[in-house]
């Protein structure tokens, strides 16, 4: 096994009471404050090991969240926010957001950060840096019962444990790497079409083209070593169908993509646009063809809500309605059924570690299948499924559950699906979203005020 991988195979016994991670760019800062001095014995447990939500953040401690939602831009709101803007007459909520993008925004120019798989000291199994290459979050070596382990990277069977997440996957680089592409490609192109300063419109140009078109940095549009469960000599290692999930944010990503060419820009060009969805084409043929993807499309859980979100976010990118319009429907009849129930409780996300969180996350990828839905004439967001619930019977659900004192979920990562609701069902006298809104940015020290994604909910 590389060096780069074996220094951070330290997987240690901790338990994090107080550790909050909100913003996906502090990622890296959670590793750090883990102690990985100490080197995994067999007589260490990882049982006793206690971390927070995966995922959107690790969350131990009601705070404000910020990031990027799977989501599809709305222009005609983030139009509105602009004339406003422009006008002198924006709320003090939109307001706090406009500054915070403009800080955030402000910094990326400063560290002129460029991202690409291909800078990894890390090389993927086939040794080919163009591959994405991650470790599956949840898995762990299992050396019981196996005498004179070396290596337990190779040497043990490997298994997957809820919710406890292996901190050796900091030293592969690339999921980093897309990460903060997505967070600082929306924050570049919101910030272009508000405030038109062209050089956010280069640097994104410079970001998108690096990591998808240049031949030199590009990745390969496929996932055959994401989410990777070591399992005998690292040769011959293999991705797992969870990795597909690891593109989710590409949803948001191609959004802001249409945003720029719509902004009438000088370096955003017509072959950009070709570019990227020449890989996007690729990739979703990927998603639809390869052993990977194929299984991933069979999952029932937010998974498979995430996969078919994916493909009618590509098909939409691409302009191939039909297409958009035959994944939200592949979606609607073969797992939706399954994922709601009549009170609203999502069984196969309440059956996880963090039950809550998972609850959230597959709401937070039906909203946005259900918003590209929107755009072929389909209305996901009123839809029942056979046990006569729908996103808002998931989220009237969720509610009570959230503002209970027994959660231990920041109850801020609720706001955008509550955000969604209220602009999509409005107030009734049962469900307030507006008013569960303000109470929660209450108690979470104003919650998403300050997140991108305002701009465009306007909620």
């Amino acid at each position: 096994m590389r060096r780069s991988v074996l220094a951070v195979l330290a997987l240690l016994v901790v338990a994090v009471t107080s550790q909050t991670i909100d913003d996906l760019a502090s990622v890296e800062d959670y590793y750090e404050s883990l102690d990985l001095v100490t080197a995994f014995s067999d007589d260490s447990n990882s049982s006793t090991i206690s971390i927070g939500t995966p995922g959107v953040g690790y969350h131990t401690a009601y705070t404000t969240i910020g990031g990027v939602q799977t989501d599809k831009i709305n222009v005609d709101k983030l139009e509105m926010t602009r004339t406003e803007y422009q006008l002198g007459i924006l709320s003090e909520e939109l307001m706090r957001s406009i500054t915070s993008l403009q800080k955030r925004v402000e910094v990326i120019m400063q560290e002129n950060k460029t991202y690409t798989v291909t800078s990894t000291t890390t090389k993927p199994p086939n040794n080919n840096t163009h591959y994405y290459y991650s470790l599956a979050p949840y898995s762990w070596p299992n050396c019981t019962g196996i005498k004179a382990v070396v290596n337990k990277w190779t040497q043990c069977p490997w298994k997957s444990v809820d919710g406890k997440i292996n901190p050796a996957g900091k030293s592969l680089s690339a999921g980093h790497s897309l990460t903060y592409l997505i967070r600082d490609g929306v924050d570049l192109a919101t910030s272009y079409y508000l405030f038109g300063n062209s050089a956010h419109e280069q640097k994104y140009t410079d970001n998108i083209r690096t990591f998808f078109i240049n031949r030199a940095t590009y990745m390969a549009p496929n996932m055959n070593y994401s989410q990777v469960v070591p399992d005998g000599p690292e040769d011959d290692w293999i991705g797992s169908r969870m990795g597909v999930l690891d593109t989710h944010g590409l949803i948001t990503l191609l959004s802001s993509a249409e945003l720029m060419a719509q902004s009438g820009g000088t370096y955003w060009t017509d072959s950009d646009t070709k570019g990227l969805q020449k890989w996007v084409r690729e990739y979703r043929t990927w998603m639809e063809t390869s052993r990977l993807g194929i299984a991933e499309s069979k999952g029932r859980n937010n998974h498979g809500t995430f996969y078919y979100a994916q493909i009618a976010a590509f098909s939409h990118y691409l302009g191939e309605a039909n297409a958009t319009r035959a994944a939200v429907n592949k979606y609607l009849d073969t797992i939706y059924d399954g994922q709601i129930m009549a009170s609203g409780a999502q069984p196969l996300e309440l059956s996880r570690a963090f039950s809550l969180h998972y609850s959230y996350y597959n709401l937070e990828a039906l909203g946005a299948l259900a918003k590209y839905a929107q755009s072929v004439g389909l209305n996901v967001f009123n839809s029942t499924n056979v046990h006569k619930a729908s996103y808002r019977t998931a989220v009237n659900f969720l509610i009570k559950n959230t503002l209970s004192t027994k959660n231990s979920e920041n109850p801020a990562n609720f706001l955008p699906m509550l955000e969604t609701s209220a602009n999509v069902y409005g107030d009734d006298k049962t469900y307030n979203y507006t008013d569960a809104i303000k109470y929660i940015r209450n108690e979470t020290g104003g919650g998403d005020l300050g997140a991108v994604w305002l701009l465009w909910t306007r909620q």
